[in-house]
Protein backbone atom coordinates (compact mmCIF):
# COMPACT_ATOMS: atom_id res chain seq x y z
CA UNK A 1 0.00 0.00 0.00
CA UNK A 2 1.45 3.36 -0.76
CA UNK A 3 2.29 5.98 1.35
CA UNK A 4 -0.03 8.80 1.09
CA UNK A 5 2.29 12.57 0.85
CA UNK A 6 0.17 15.72 0.37
CA UNK A 7 2.14 18.45 -0.69
CA UNK A 8 1.07 22.66 -0.97
CA UNK A 9 2.91 24.03 -4.16
CA UNK A 10 2.94 26.79 -5.84
CA UNK A 11 2.15 26.54 -9.78
CA UNK A 12 5.69 26.69 -11.05
CA UNK A 13 6.28 25.07 -14.65
CA UNK A 14 8.62 22.48 -12.88
CA UNK A 15 6.39 21.26 -11.41
CA UNK A 16 4.00 20.26 -14.39
CA UNK A 17 5.18 16.77 -14.49
CA UNK A 18 4.10 16.16 -10.79
CA UNK A 19 0.70 17.79 -10.67
CA UNK A 20 -0.32 15.70 -13.81
CA UNK A 21 0.79 12.59 -12.56
CA UNK A 22 3.55 12.11 -14.90
CA UNK A 23 5.97 11.48 -12.38
CA UNK A 24 5.02 8.56 -10.18
CA UNK A 25 6.24 5.79 -7.53
CA UNK A 26 4.39 2.78 -7.09
CA UNK A 27 5.18 3.51 -3.08
CA UNK A 28 4.14 7.22 -2.71
CA UNK A 29 0.46 8.45 -3.62
CA UNK A 30 1.58 11.89 -4.08
CA UNK A 31 -1.84 14.83 -3.72
CA UNK A 32 -0.69 18.32 -4.52
CA UNK A 33 -2.71 21.13 -3.88
CA UNK A 34 -1.75 24.08 -5.92
CA UNK A 35 -1.88 27.12 -3.44
CA UNK A 36 -1.34 30.98 -4.53
CA UNK A 37 0.77 31.49 -1.64
CA UNK A 38 2.21 29.00 0.83
CA UNK A 39 0.68 27.90 3.94
CA UNK A 40 2.30 30.33 7.26
CA UNK A 41 4.15 27.17 8.75
CA UNK A 42 4.32 23.60 7.43
CA UNK A 43 4.32 22.12 10.90
CA UNK A 44 1.76 23.72 12.30
CA UNK A 45 -0.81 23.46 9.74
CA UNK A 46 -1.97 19.28 9.76
CA UNK A 47 -3.42 19.39 6.02
CA UNK A 48 0.18 18.80 4.27
CA UNK A 49 3.22 16.78 4.82
CA UNK A 50 5.33 19.17 2.91
CA UNK A 51 5.46 22.45 0.87
CA UNK A 52 7.46 24.61 -0.82
CA UNK A 53 9.55 26.86 1.60
CA UNK A 54 11.95 29.86 1.19
CA UNK A 55 15.28 29.35 2.49
CA UNK A 56 16.12 32.35 4.39
CA UNK A 57 13.23 31.48 6.45
CA UNK A 58 14.48 28.14 7.05
CA UNK A 59 17.42 29.02 8.58
CA UNK A 60 16.04 31.77 11.02
CA UNK A 61 13.87 28.68 12.36
CA UNK A 62 16.94 27.05 12.99
CA UNK A 63 19.05 29.84 14.47
CA UNK A 64 15.52 30.50 16.64
CA UNK A 65 16.01 27.09 17.86
CA UNK A 66 13.17 25.71 16.25
CA UNK A 67 13.35 22.28 14.37
CA UNK A 68 9.95 21.67 14.11
CA UNK A 69 10.58 22.10 10.14
CA UNK A 70 12.99 19.72 8.36
CA UNK A 71 14.99 20.78 5.04
CA UNK A 72 15.13 18.39 1.78
CA UNK A 73 17.47 20.50 -0.50
CA UNK A 74 16.14 20.72 -2.95
CA UNK A 75 17.00 24.16 -4.72
CA UNK A 76 15.10 23.81 -8.43
CA UNK A 77 15.00 27.44 -8.70
CA UNK A 78 18.84 28.57 -9.79
CA UNK A 79 18.91 32.04 -10.90
CA UNK A 80 20.13 35.37 -9.86
CA UNK A 81 17.74 38.02 -8.12
CA UNK A 82 18.60 40.60 -10.20
CA UNK A 83 16.26 39.23 -13.04
CA UNK A 84 13.38 40.49 -10.44
CA UNK A 85 14.14 44.04 -10.36
CA UNK A 86 11.62 45.72 -12.27
CA UNK A 87 10.96 49.39 -12.56
CA UNK A 88 8.94 51.09 -15.60
CA UNK A 89 10.17 51.73 -18.83
CA UNK A 90 9.57 55.90 -18.22
CA UNK A 91 12.06 55.65 -15.40
CA UNK A 92 15.25 57.12 -15.11
CA UNK A 93 16.47 53.95 -13.21
CA UNK A 94 18.67 51.98 -15.14
CA UNK A 95 21.39 50.30 -13.04
CA UNK A 96 20.98 49.35 -9.38
CA UNK A 97 23.04 51.89 -8.13
CA UNK A 98 20.42 54.39 -9.25
CA UNK A 99 17.85 53.36 -6.40
CA UNK A 100 19.65 55.43 -3.89
CA UNK A 101 17.03 57.54 -2.23
CA UNK A 102 14.12 55.54 -4.33
CA UNK A 103 11.24 53.61 -2.49
CA UNK A 104 11.83 49.81 -3.36
CA UNK A 105 8.83 47.51 -3.03
CA UNK A 106 9.07 43.59 -1.82
CA UNK A 107 6.79 41.25 -1.25
CA UNK A 108 8.44 40.42 2.22
CA UNK A 109 11.47 41.19 4.14
CA UNK A 110 13.08 38.05 4.84
CA UNK A 111 12.05 36.13 2.06
CA UNK A 112 15.13 34.31 -0.15
CA UNK A 113 14.82 36.57 -3.16
CA UNK A 114 14.38 39.78 -1.08
CA UNK A 115 17.17 38.96 0.43
CA UNK A 116 19.43 38.20 -2.29
CA UNK A 117 18.18 41.14 -4.08
CA UNK A 118 18.92 43.68 -1.15
CA UNK A 119 22.72 42.09 -0.99
CA UNK A 120 23.23 42.97 -4.92
CA UNK A 121 21.76 46.49 -4.15
CA UNK A 122 23.48 46.89 -1.23
CA UNK A 123 26.87 45.31 -3.47
CA UNK A 124 26.48 48.67 -5.67
CA UNK A 125 26.72 50.67 -2.75
CA UNK A 126 22.60 51.33 -1.95
CA UNK A 127 22.37 49.93 1.56
CA UNK A 128 19.06 49.60 3.58
CA UNK A 129 19.46 53.04 4.90
CA UNK A 130 19.53 54.73 1.31
CA UNK A 131 16.34 53.60 0.20
CA UNK A 132 12.28 53.89 1.26
CA UNK A 133 11.59 50.15 1.33
CA UNK A 134 7.90 49.02 1.31
CA UNK A 135 6.74 45.27 1.74
CA UNK A 136 3.07 44.18 0.14
CA UNK A 137 1.52 41.79 -1.74
CA UNK A 138 2.08 40.96 -5.48
CA UNK A 139 -1.51 40.54 -6.22
CA UNK A 140 -4.77 41.15 -5.00
CA UNK A 141 -5.19 37.09 -4.77
CA UNK A 142 -2.07 37.07 -2.27
CA UNK A 143 -3.81 36.98 1.52
CA UNK A 144 -2.69 39.63 3.96
CA UNK A 145 -0.32 39.06 6.33
CA UNK A 146 2.68 40.57 8.17
CA UNK A 147 5.27 41.01 5.54
CA UNK A 148 7.72 42.59 8.02
CA UNK A 149 8.60 39.91 10.35
CA UNK A 150 9.50 42.32 12.93
CA UNK A 151 12.00 43.87 10.35
CA UNK A 152 9.78 46.96 10.08
CA UNK A 153 11.05 50.50 11.13
CA UNK A 154 9.09 53.31 10.39
CA UNK A 155 10.08 55.80 8.00
CA UNK A 156 12.78 53.34 6.44
CA UNK A 157 11.05 49.93 6.20
CA UNK A 158 7.15 49.90 6.47
CA UNK A 159 4.03 48.00 5.11
CA UNK A 160 2.46 48.78 1.71
CA UNK A 161 -0.35 51.00 2.92
CA UNK A 162 -3.96 49.61 2.52
CA UNK A 163 -2.61 46.05 0.64
CA UNK A 164 -1.43 44.33 4.16
CA UNK A 165 -2.82 43.50 7.57
CA UNK A 166 -2.95 45.67 10.67
CA UNK A 167 -0.04 44.14 12.58
CA UNK A 168 2.33 47.06 14.79
CA UNK A 169 6.24 47.10 12.72
CA UNK A 170 8.08 46.23 15.90
CA UNK A 171 6.19 42.77 16.60
CA UNK A 172 7.74 39.44 15.93
CA UNK A 173 5.71 37.38 14.15
CA UNK A 174 5.74 33.47 14.89
CA UNK A 175 4.36 33.20 11.29
CA UNK A 176 8.16 32.65 9.72
CA UNK A 177 6.65 29.68 6.57
CA UNK A 178 5.36 32.28 4.24
CA UNK A 179 6.77 32.91 0.70
CA UNK A 180 9.33 31.02 -1.39
CA UNK A 181 11.51 31.82 -4.40
CA UNK A 182 14.13 29.16 -4.10
CA UNK A 183 11.76 26.50 -4.53
CA UNK A 184 13.07 24.24 -1.71
CA UNK A 185 10.97 22.24 -0.40
CA UNK A 186 10.22 21.59 3.67
CA UNK A 187 8.25 19.37 5.51
CA UNK A 188 6.92 18.54 8.80
CA UNK A 189 9.22 16.95 11.46
CA UNK A 190 6.52 14.50 12.88
CA UNK A 191 6.03 13.09 9.22
CA UNK A 192 9.47 11.58 9.45
CA UNK A 193 8.25 9.88 12.85
CA UNK A 194 5.17 8.72 11.38
CA UNK A 195 5.94 7.30 8.22
CA UNK A 196 8.54 4.48 6.92
CA UNK A 197 11.80 5.54 4.94
CA UNK A 198 10.88 5.87 1.40
CA UNK A 199 12.93 4.76 -1.19
CA UNK A 200 13.14 5.20 -5.07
Amino acid sequence: MPLTLRLALRDWDYMTPLVLGDVRSPRLDIKVDRVGTLISNIALDPSYDAAEMSFSRYAQLRHDGDDSVVGLPNFIMRGFRHRCIITTKKSAIRKLSDLGGKKIGVTGWRDSGNTWTRAAIRREGVGIEDALWYAGRLTEAHPITDRLDGFGRPGRIELQAGRCGARHLGQRSENRATQTRTGTTWHRRDLRRRSAPVVG
